[in-house]
Formats: structure tokens, C-alpha cells, sequence
């Protein structure tokens, strides 16, 4: 999500406190910075992706996505991904962070422009206003799958909620084999190479299904 190492590395450590299984792997372009798989465990996992492209964004990201034209860019590879690995079915989401309003930037040469001075920098130097990204969001509301989140914590809080929602939804298998279990795919700011973990133990039920996600609560 447009994220530094550093925030790359509180997003990490916030999902282990929300109990999340995940990896982090270089994600190609149009599968968004996180995405679910089924995997069934095993040293050589067969995996299966779920049709769920998870973008996320902070207010300052947005700004200079829009700025540099990757906004757009990205959308265009999200669905075209979409079209052609789920024929269109895939939900694709925007975790958007933060508040535009709290990121607004304002000197002495945007003070007397229109749109209420800029997010990231000066509209005088390609930022745009707090009234073009506000209406940017809108339109992705208007397309896409939007969740806005109030910190790292709280996206965190919202992909274990949507891991434990997509628990619920794997398919039944034997009781001799082990069920396939959603695990999310984080994709790494520098775009190192994958990183495994030690074997990882067997996974827990969840004990409760989860709420909507619309309902996520930041964590206090």
C-alpha cells in the first residue's frame, strides 16, 4: 500500500497480535498488496487463490497515486486480472487508512486556491486538493468493495476478520485430510523475495463467526 519498510514491518507485527496466519511474497502487478489462498498444509502446499484483490491505500498514498498516475493504473490491472483469472467474479477491495482530512497540506500559495489546499503537497506542484481526492474516494466507493480503516491496528483487525469469515467458507474435506486453510499473502513494500516461516502449526477453528466487516471496530 504505497508503505514504507517500517510500516511494512507495525502492519506484520499487528496481524501476529490479531492471531493471523499470513506471508509475505512479491506480489505481481493487479493482485492488489494482499491476497487469500487455500492451502493444504503440506511441505510442497497445493494452493488455491480466492477471488478477493485487496488493495490498501493511506490517505497520503491516494494522493500521490493520483498524482503520479498509478491510481488509475492500478485499478486498470485489478480488473484486468480480475477478467481474466476469476471471469469478473472477484471482489476487488480498498482498504483506504487514514482520514484526508487530518493529511491536508496548506501554504501561503495554495491558501487562496479552491478545493481546500492539497494532500501530500501544494496543488501548485501537481498534489491534488483535499476535494479531488474526496471525490476520487467517492468513485471508488462507487466501484469497488471500500473499507476505511482509522490506523495500521485497525486494517490489521480487519484482514484477521476476514481471514477467520473465509475460514468458515472452506470447502469439507475427509476427516483423514487436512482441510485447506485461508491464509493471506501480504505483498512487501521492497518487493523482497518470499518469506517462509518454520512450519507452522496446525490451524485452530475459529470459535465465532465473525462479524461484518462494514462492523470492524478499531482495536481500543
Amino acid at each position: 500500500g504505497g508503505s514504507s519498510c517500517g510500516k511494512m514491518a507495525e502492519l506484520c507485527d499487528a496481524l501476529d497480535r490479531e492471531g493471523a496466519r499470513f506471508e509475505t511474497r512479491r506480489l505481481p502487478s493487479g493482485h492488489g498488496d494482499y491476497e487469500w489462498v487455500l492451502a493444504d498444509g503440506s511441505p510442497a502446499a497445493h494452493e488455491v487463490v480466492l477471488p478477493l484483490i485487496v488493495e490498501r491505500k493511506g490517505c497520503l498514498d491516494v494522493s500521490a497515486s493520483m498524482r503520479d498516475g498509478r491510481w488509475r493504473r492500478q485499478q486498470a490491472a485489478m480488473e484486468a486480472r480480475n477478467a481474466s483469472e476469476f471471469g469478473g467474479a472477484a471482489t476487488i477491495e480498498y482498504l483506504l487508512e487514514g482520514d484526508v482530512s487530518k493529511t491536508k497540506h496548506t501554504c501561503a500559495a495554495c491558501a487562496a486556491l479552491p478545493g481546500g489546499g492539497g494532500v501530500g503537497g501544494c496543488p501548485t506542484d501537481g498534489w491534488p486538493t483535499v476535494a479531488a481526492v474526496e471525490e476520487e474516494l467517492r468513485r471508488a466507493e462507487a466501484t469497488y468493495k471500500v473499507t476505511r480503516t482509522a490506523s495500521i491496528a485497525h486494517t490489521a483487525a480487519h484482514l484477521a476478520v476476514e481471514q477467520r469469515r473465509l475460514q468458515l467458507l472452506r470447502p469439507q474435506q475427509p476427516q483423514q485430510t487436512r482441510r485447506p486453510e485461508p491464509r493471506a499473502h501480504a505483498s512487501s513494500p521492497t518487493r523482497a523475495s518470499p518469506v517462509r516461516g518454520a512450519a507452522e502449526p496446525p490451524p485452530t477453528p475459529p470459535t465465532a463467526r465473525a462479524e461484518q466487516l462494514a462492523e470492524v471496530q478499531p482495536p481500543p
